[in-house]
C-alpha cells in the first residue's frame, strides 16, 4: 500500500538568513558517509550523500539519505544552514508513505535560534554549530512560535571529548539537546532520554556519533560513524 501526500508551508514574513548562528562547515561536494544504527537489538545501516548546488542565487547543499525504513532529500541553503526544502519517503508495515515540506519565507529569528522543518534535519544544521565553550542555542521547527512556552529545545556545547568506535579514535565536539518546559510540565520533561551529538573537531564536522531519541516521541538509539569518503 503507498499513500503519498505534499505538505508546502508558506510564511508571510520576509526571509531572514543573516540572522542565523550557523556558520558553513564547507562539506565537500560527493561527501558519502555511512552510519550504523543501533536500536535495542536490532542492527541496520543507513547511507549518506552530499552534493553541492546553486538554487537560483542561492548556494545549497543537497542531502540525501537512506535506511531500510526512510530516504530523505534535504536541501540546506549554505549561507547559515537555513532548510528550504524536505523531501520524506517512510516505509513501515508494507506500507508506503511520502511528504514534502517547502520553505518560501522564513520568519525573522532571533540570532540564537536554529531553525529546522523536522528533527531528522537537527544532525545536519548542527554541523554548523558555533563550537565553543558554554554556547547554547534554541531550536524551533519552523512554523512553531519563537517564543514558545510551553515547549522548546536549546542545544548545548557540553565539551571536547574523545571517542572510540570500532577501535578507531575521534577527537569531538559534544553537544546535548535540552528540553524547556514550565514548572508543570518538567514531569514530561524528565521522560525525553537524553539526547547527544559529538561532531569531529575539524572542519566540516562529521557527525560521529548521536545518541538520544529517533524523533519526539520516538524510540532511543545510537548512531555511529563507520565510513567516509569524498
Amino acid at each position: 500500500m503507498k499513500i503519498g501526500f505534499i505538505l508546502a508551508i508558506f510564511l508571510l514574513c520576509s526571509a531572514v538568513y543573516g540572522a542565523s548562528p550557523l556558520v558553513d562547515p564547507r562539506i565537500p561536494d560527493g561527501e558519502s558517509l555511512r552510519y550504523r544504527i543501533i536500536k535495542g537489538d536490532e542492527i541496520s545501516y543507513s547511507t549518506q550523500e552530499i552534493f553541492q548546488e546553486d538554487n537560483g542565487s542561492e548556494r545549497m547543499y543537497s542531502i540525501f539519505t537512506k535506511s531500510d525504513t526512510q530516504e530523505e532529500n534535504l536541501l540546506l541553503n549554505r549561507f547559515g544552514l537555513v532548510p528550504f526544502k524536505s523531501s520524506v519517503v517512510n516505509r513501515l508495515n508494507g506500507a508506503e508513505y511520502s511528504s514534502e515540506t517547502i520553505v518560501q519565507k522564513m520568519p525573522e529569528f532571533s540570532s540564537d535560534y536554529i531553525a529546522i522543518i523536522g528533527f531528522e534535519d537537527l544532525v545536519h544544521v548542527l554541523r554548523g554549530f558555533p563550537f565553543m565553550k558554554d554556547k547554547e542555542l534554541k531550536m524551533v521547527i519552523i512554523g512553531q512560535k519563537q517564543d514558545d512556552e510551553m515547549f522548546s529545545m536549546d542545544i548545548r556545547y557540553q565539551k571536547l571529548e574523545i571517542i572510540k568506535i570500532d577501535g578507531v579514535s575521534y577527537k569531538t565536539h559534544k553537544l546535548e539537546l535540552v528540553p524547556q518546559m514550565p514548572g508543570f510540565l518538567k514531569i514530561i520533561g524528565g521522560l525525553f532520554p537524553k539526547t547527544y551529538f559529538w561532531y569531529s573537531t575539524e572542519s566540516p564536522h562529521i557527525l560521529i556519533r548521536h545518541e538520544g531519541s529517533a524523533g519526539f516521541g520516538g524510540d532511543k538509539q545510537t548512531i555511529e560513524l563507520v565510513d567516509s569518503t569524498w
